[in-house]
C-alpha cells in the first residue's frame, strides 16, 4: 500500500490515509525540516574539524555564520508552522525539540574554544537535536534521514572490531 506521496505507507499513517490539515502541514513543513537537518550537517563539520584539532575550527569559521544564518530562518519558520492535527502537533512537537537543541548547539560553538577537550558538550547537544530530526521523520511521511546505524561501519563497532 503506498501513500499520497508514492512511498510505503508509515506506521503513523491512519488506515484511510492523511486528512487535508496533515498534509498541508506535511507540505509547509518539508522545508523547515531540511534546513534543520542541513544545519545539523554543518555543525557537526564543525565539531569533526574541531575533533580533529583543526586550527581553523573557531567560533570564527566562516561555516558557523553560515549554520547560524540557516538556523535563524529555520527556527523562524518552524516556529510560524500551524499543525492542525494530532500527527502534525506530534511531527511540531520534534522539530521544536530539534529546534532547542541547534539553538544550544550553537551557543556553545559561539563560546567554546574549538579544540579536542571542548567538543564533548556541543556534541552531546546536537546529537540530542538528531535524534529530534528522527522521531520527527518517522512521526510523518516524507521527512528522510539518513541512517547509519544500518551502515557497515556501525556493524564493525558494535561488535568492538572497528579500531579507532
Amino acid at each position: 500500500m503506498t501513500n499520497r506521496f508514492g512511498s510505503e505507507a508509515f506506521r503513523c499513517e491512519p488506515p484511510g490515509g492523511l486528512d487535508d490539515a496533515t498534509l498541508a502541514y506535511i507540505e509547509a513543513a518539508e522545508s523547515c525540516f531540511e534546513d534543520l537537518r542541513q544545519v545539523a550537517a554543518q555543525l557537526a563539520g564543525l565539531l569533526l574539524l574541531a575533533a580533529t584539532g583543526a586550527r581553523s575550527a573557531g567560533p570564527h569559521h566562516p561555516m558557523l555564520a553560515v549554520a547560524a544564518d540557516l538556523f535563524d530562518s529555520a527556527r523562524d519558520a518552524t516556529l510560524r508552522l500551524t499543525p492542525r492535527s494530532a500527527l502534525a502537533r506530534h511531527h511540531h512537537l520534534h522539530l521544536k525539540a530539534a529546534v532547542e537543541k541547534l539553538a544550544g548547539t550553537l551557543a556553545l560553538l559561539r563560546i567554546a574554544p574549538a579544540d579536542r577537550e571542548a567538543v564533548t558538550a556541543p556534541t552531546q547537544r546536537l546529537t540530542s537535536a538528531w535524534q529530534e530530526l528522527g522521531h520527527a521523520s518517522r512521526a510523518l511521511p516524507g521527512f528522510d534521514l539518513v541512517d547509519f546505524s544500518q551502515s557497515c561501519c556501525a556493524e564493525h563497532r558494535q561488535a568492538g572490531r572497528l579500531a579507532l
